[in-house]
């Protein structure tokens, strides 16, 4: 005699289809939940951060820019004949700056002058002038 044959029951592991239901119908009013107060969550990390996310904004808009700006100075420097020129301005700028600034007792104190006028009005601070 031949023995009934056996046919093995493969599970899957999904739940049937009501309380499949049931579990979306839960996952979907969470996220709502979650997105309804989510204006009000991102608005109070704003308040509370303000000013680490300015600097934060900052740093990045620095950074950027400063990509940017290698970024043309590479192209620039491609070109023929503006790398040497630009090294001749600013050999020629830097002398006439040593030369006005830089030789004689009192346009260093002018100098000293202008740079602590640029610093209160960078800072807002008032330093007595000496």
């Amino acid at each position: 005699m031949s023995e009934p044959s056996t046919v093995p029951v493969v599970t899957t592991g999904v739940p049937s289809t009501g309380a499949t239901n049931e579990q979306l119908e839960r996952i979907g009013k969470q996220v709502r939940e979650i997105l309804s107060y989510l204006p009000d969550y991102v608005t109070g990390f704003v308040k509370d951060n303000q000013r680490p996310l300015t600097t934060v904004g900052l740093l990045i808009a620095a950074l950027v820019s400063l990509r940017v700006l290698v970024a043309v100075l590479e192209v620039l420097n491609g070109i023929p004949l503006v790398q040497p020129t630009f090294e001749i301005v600013g050999m020629a700028y830097s002398g006439w700056f040593i030369y006005r600034y830089l030789l004689s007792a009192t346009t260093r104190k002018e100098l000293s002058v202008k740079v602590e006028e640029i610093k209160e009005q960078i800072t807002g601070n008032h330093s007595p002038n000496p």
